[in-house]
């Protein structure tokens, strides 16, 4: 890599009337751009080798910290709520069906922006939040802190989608390739099935 940038700039002359830096940044190039199975990109830990996607150590330790501590308090600011938002919805770009546990969440949030409330004053959290953060604290951040894989964050096409219906007297379906298939049921199937 570092190869390719020196061969594609002018290389530097120090009789040059105007004067520029180097192309390669050395600094940064300690940091960021050097050679690494595991790079960090967007606050997020990449494995390559084992193709995982990490939430990074400082980031789990703080996070889990601030949520340990809205759960024992079991209050919350207009403020901290929109933060705490914003990291669970990072948190669950390693695995997007993690959001579904946002929804009590986020209508805390959305009941607190339509009412008289002040934002300046702590709420109390209701039960299904405050099970929603345990689930995150205990499982989820822990979870994505391990390491998930990028095949949950890779959209794919599928190669056959399929559409399948029952009624009483059969089942049947076809798929997007024109195939289809049926499944009658006998007269006696068909009084087992209803009762």
């Amino acid at each position: 890599m570092l190869l390719a940038i020196h061969i594609l700039f002018r290389p530097l002359d120090p009789n040059e009337k105007i004067k520029r830096d180097d192309c390669l940044s050395l600094g940064k190039l300690q940091e960021e751009g050097f050679l690494s199975e595991t790079p960090t990109i967007l606050g997020w830990q990449i494995n390559t080798r084992l193709l995982t996607i990490s939430l990074l150590e400082k980031k789990f330790s703080i996070w889990d910290k601030e949520l340990l501590d809205i759960i024992r308090t079991k209050k919350i600011s207009f403020k901290e709520l929109e933060k705490l938002i914003g990291r669970l919805n990072h948190t669950a770009t390693a695995c997007p069906i993690m959001r579904y546990f946002l929804n009590w969440i986020r209508n805390m949030l959305t009941s607190w922006q339509v009412s008289k409330y002040t934002k300046a004053v702590k709420r109390y959290l209701s039960r299904s939040v405050l099970e929603d953060l345990k689930l995150w604290q205990r499982i989820f951040l822990p979870k994505v802190r391990q390491g998930m894989s990028l095949n949950l964050i890779s959209y794919r096409r599928p190669t056959v989608i399929s559409w399948s219906e029952a009624c009483p007297t059969g089942m049947g379906g076809f798929d997007s390739k024109g195939s289809a298939w049926q499944y009658k049921l006998s007269p006696e199937d068909s009084m087992a099935c209803a009762r």
